[in-house]
C-alpha cells in the first residue's frame, strides 16, 4: 500500500511540474508578445508625433449629448491671440519639433 501512495504522489508531482513549466513558457511567450505589439503600437504612432497641430477643438455650448464639437484651424487661433503672443507660441512649437524627441 504504501508504494502504490508513494507512487501515485510521484505521478502527481511529475504532471504538476510539467504543468507549472509549461504554464511558465506560455507566460513568458505571452510577455514577449505583448512587448512586440507594445513597440508594434509605438512605431505605428510615431508618425503621428511629427503632424503638425491643424486643429484645436473644444465643445460648443450645452448640448444634452456633449458631442457637438467645433474646429478652428491652427493659423485662426494664432491670429485671435494678443500681439506677440503668436509668435511665441509659434517659435516654442518650431523649436520643440526640431529639437524635441519623441515621447515612448
Amino acid at each position: 500500500m504504501i508504494e502504490f501512495a508513494a507512487g501515485f504522489f510521484l505521478i502527481v508531482v511529475v504532471i504538476l511540474g510539467g504543468l507549472l513549466r509549461q504554464t511558465t513558457v506560455k507566460l513568458r511567450q505571452m510577455q514577449a508578445n505583448c512587448t512586440r505589439s507594445e513597440r508594434a503600437r509605438t512605431e505605428a504612432l510615431a508618425p503621428l508625433d511629427t503632424v503638425p497641430v491643424a486643429a484645436f477643438r473644444w465643445p460648443v455650448g450645452c448640448d444634452p449629448d456633449g458631442c457637438t464639437f467645433r474646429a478652428v484651424a491652427y493659423g485662426k487661433f494664432l491670429d485671435g491671440l494678443a500681439p506677440g503672443v503668436a509668435e511665441q507660441l509659434e517659435a516654442a512649437r518650431e523649436a520643440l519639433k526640431r529639437d524635441g524627441t519623441r515621447s515612448r
